[in-house]
């Protein structure tokens, strides 16, 4: 077993801390030795046929959100050095890079099931995701739409505008991400 513990900074945020508690049990494993990564949220549960039939797409990446990702593991090193982005939207980035980059990306046969929770930050954990959907390249169109169906996601529209007008600065996906959006938005194929 391993003896894994990193003191959190509860400064940064959960994206990053993850990400960091990942590298930190993927440094001390050769993952070179297996096929296939899986990752997965604790707020998840894994339907019983869930590995057995998303394995049988044989895809690089299998996934949605990146709340559950299973990833090969060829794939992983080769785009991502076998590390994880150490950034606030390290899951949604692994599948849209992968995606950018061409690499075999599928949804899943079967999803996961993403478990109800009460969060009493809900609305920070949503400013920093429009940050985050702005350095990934969504457009303002995609956010407003959010928005529209829920109200509660008017954070995430907080969070986009703070990033806009504080020009963060974007992910080296931004440009695919953001033209596969507006693509999707006009209806293009």
């Amino acid at each position: 077993m391993w003896n894994i513990y990193i003191k959190p900074n509860f400064q940064e945020p959960a994206g990053v801390r993850i990400a960091k508690a990942l590298n930190d049990l993927l440094s001390k494993e050769s993952i070179k030795k297996y096929d296939y990564l899986l990752r997965v949220d604790a707020d998840v549960i894994l339907p019983l046929s869930f590995l057995e039939t998303n394995l049988k797409l044989d895809a690089d990446y299998v996934g949605r959100a990146g709340y559950a990702m299973l990833l090969r593991v060829s794939a992983f090193i080769k785009f991502f050095g076998g590390r994880f982005p150490e950034i606030p939207a390290e899951d949604s980035y692994v599948g849209l890079k992968l995606i950018a980059c061409g690499a075999g990306v599928k949804p899943y046969a079967i999803p996961p099931i993403l478990k109800e929770k009460n969060d009493v930050a809900w609305w920070r954990k949503l400013i920093v995701r429009g940050k985050e959907a702005y350095k990934l390249g969504y457009e303002p169109l995609h956010i407003l739409w959010l928005v529209l169906h829920d109200i509660k996601k008017i954070f995430i529209l907080i969070g986009y505008f703070i990033a806009l007008f504080m020009r963060l600065r974007r992910y080296d996906i931004y440009g695919f991400v953001f033209r596969a959006q507006l693509k999707r938005l006009l209806g293009v194929r």
